[in-house]
C-alpha cells in the first residue's frame, strides 16, 4: 500500500508536538524519549504512524563492531544504495560516543528524510533511525532529531529472545535459537553464535515491516524475495509448492545457489508465511552436500510457525 502524502494545507493544520517520558524499547537495550504523535509498532521494535510512514525503529546488530560499521556508513556507500548522505557528526549519548547522521532517500515514489543515530562497542552495533516524509520537514523533524538523540543504552539490561516478538518457532535437534536482531530470529548449529563453521546450517525467522495490501501473486514475491539474497548468487529452484502453515497461507521454495564469497554450494529452504496484515520469511540454508541431514529439520521448524500477540 502506497503511503499517503501529505499536502501544504495538512501541513497548516498540525499543531506541535511533545516527547512522552522515557520507556525502554521492547525487545531493545535502549530507552527513548519518543514522540507522542508515534504508536508502538507491532513488527519492529519501534514506533510508527502507518498512515504517513513516519517511523522509527531500533535495530541491535550483536557481533557487529562499531568500527567496521561506521566504516561503511559513508558518501559514497550510500550513494551506491540510492541514499544521500546529508550531513554527519559525532555525539555523545549518555556516557557513550555515537554519531548522528542526516539522510535523504527515496521510496514509493517519496522523498524521505531520515534522522540515524549510531552507537555501540567492539561487540555490538545499535541503530536508531527516525524515517518521515520529506514534505512534513518543517513540522517532524526537530521532535524525531530530538527523540533520536534521547536513546540512551543500558548495556547490562538483559533481554529475552522472545520479548516483542510476533511469532514462535521451535528449536530442532541442531538448530537453536543463537541471537535476535529487531523482530529476527538467528537460529544455528548448537545456538553457536558467530558460527564458527561459515558452512553450518542455520536459519533466520523475520518479521516484515510491510503490509500484503500490494501483493496479488504470493508464489511470484517469493520468488523474487528469494532472488534478492544478497550474499547469494546463481539461485535454481529445484521445487516449489504452496501450503498451510498453522492456518496462515504459505509459499515453500527448495533451491541450490552458489555463497558470494566462499564460493561453495548452499541448499535453501526459503518460506514467505502471508498472514492478513503482513508476511514472515523463514530462510534457512546448509551445504549442498548436508541437504539430506538438515532438510527435514528445516521442514520441522517451518510447521513449528505460529503467530503470537506481543501484549
Amino acid at each position: 500500500m502506497f503511503l499517503k502524502y501529505l499536502t501544504t494545507v495538512i501541513l497548516l493544520l498540525i499543531t506541535s508536538f511533545h516527547l512522552s517520558a522515557a520507556e525502554r524499547i521492547k525487545g531493545t537495550s535502549i530507552s527513548i524519549d519518543a514522540p507522542s504523535f508515534l504508536q508502538p509498532a507491532i513488527q519492529f521494535p519501534g514506533y510508527l504512524d502507518e498512515e504517513y510512514g513516519t517511523s522509527l525503529m531500533v535495530t541491535e546488530m550483536p557481533e557487529a563492531p562499531l568500527a567496521e560499521v561506521l566504516d561503511g556508513m559513508t558518501k559514497d556507500e550510500f550513494s551506491k544504495k540510492g541514499i544521500k548522505l546529508i550531513s554527519s557528526e559525532d555525539i555523545m549519548l549518555g556516557d557513550n560516543q555515537g554519531k548522528l547522521l542526516h539522510l535523504e532517500q527515496r521510496a514509493y515514489e517519496i522523498d524521505f528524510l531520515k534522522w540515524m543515530v549510531i552507537l555501540g562497542d567492539e561487540s555490538k552495533t545499535i541503530l536508531i533511525v527516525a524515517s518521515y516524509q520529506k514534505a512534513i520537514d518543517e513540522v517532524y523533524a526537530s521532535e524525531l532529531k530530538a527523540s533520536v538523540l534521547s536513546a540512551r543504552w543500558n548495556k547490562k539490561s538483559t533481554v529475552d529472545f522472545f520479548e516483542g516478538i510476533t511469532f514462535r518457532v521451535n528449536e530442532t535437534n541442531s538448530l537453536k535459537i543463537a541471537n535476535k536482531m529487531g523482530n529476527n530470529l538467528i537460529l544455528t548449529l548448537n545456538g553457536v553464535f558467530p558460527s564458527l563453521d561459515k558452512e553450518a546450517p542455520s536459519s533466520i525467522v523475520a518479521a516484515s515491516y510491510f503490509t500484503t495490501d500490494d501483493i496479488s501473486d504470493f508464489t511470484k514475491f517469493t520468488k523474487e524475495r528469494l532472488f534478492k539474497s544478497g550474499h547469494l548468487k546463481g539461485v535454481r529452484i529445484i521445487d516449489q509448492k504452496k501450503l498451510e502453515i498453522n492456518g496462515i497461507a504459505s509459499v515453500n521454495l527448495i533451491a541450490s545457489a552458489t555463497d558470494i564469497k566462499s564460493k561453495e554450494g548452499r541448499f535453501l529452504h526459503f518460506t514467505m508465511i502471508y498472514t492478513e496484515d503482513s508476511y514472515y520469511i523463514i530462510q534457512s540454508e546448509c551445504s549442498l552436500s548436508d541437504r539430506k541431514l538438515y532438510q527435514i529439520e528445516f521442514e520441522q521448524l517451518m510447521n513449528s510457525f505460529r503467530i503470537h500477540p506481543t501484549i
